[in-house]
């Protein structure tokens, strides 16, 4: 389950530094696949990211991996990241599983909704039936969600206490809080 390694392995600086870059990267690129450029976004771009453990397509189930650093907090090899671009008239989402081992983006996709249509932006405890690789059952997890006129929500599972009992460390500060109130200060000010 662990991250291994022949020789050293890097410092958890080390690999913050690099997981920081890849997300930059994305968050670059989240831009592109929206269609949108600089000019046209209001503020600072919103990352969510969440830990994966559990089967997911097009992840062999040998990239489903973590690490305890000595800091305590723990570092997963695939996330779900979620970047949320924020413009006069619309919120643009893109979305992908990043698989950090290989700095591969996996199951992209991109959704676009003017703020007349947002209902609600919260995070919330959902029913999960994930089976993590020790076998254990994750049955609930924290996620940031927001719904759509249309019944269409976007859920990034942000945190779970299953995931911090298998791996036995803290999970990462995932930005669903911040994304929450960005967001909820956009819809009041769009829906006056």
């Amino acid at each position: 389950m662990l991250y291994q390694s022949k020789g050293a392995l890097p410092s958890d600086e080390q690999v913050d530094q690099w997981l920081q870059e890849d997300l930059r990267n994305i968050v670059s690129k989240s831009l592109d696949k929206l269609g949108m450029d600089n000019s046209q976004v209001v503020g600072e771009p919103l990352l969510i990211r969440g830990p994966i453990l559990w089967a997911t397509t097009g992840v062999p189930a040998t990239d489903l991996r973590w690490k305890k650093g000595k800091d305590g907090i723990v570092r997963f090899a695939i996330n779900r990241v979620t970047v949320i671009q924020l413009t006069e008239q619309l919120l643009g989402d893109y979305a992908c599983d990043f698989n950090f081992l290989k700095n591969v983006m996996l199951n992209e996709r991109t959704d676009e909704y003017h703020y007349k249509d947002l209902v609600s932006v919260s995070t919330q405890e959902i029913s999960t039936s994930y089976t993590l690789p020790t076998g254990v059952r994750m049955v609930s997890a924290q996620a940031f969600r927001l719904s759509v006129a249309s019944g269409e929500h976007i859920d990034v599972t942000v945190n779970a206490a299953k995931l911090s009992e298998v791996t036995g460390g803290s999970i990462p500060t995932t930005g669903a809080e911040k994304a929450v109130q960005v967001i909820r200060t956009m819809l009041r000010e769009k829906k006056q």
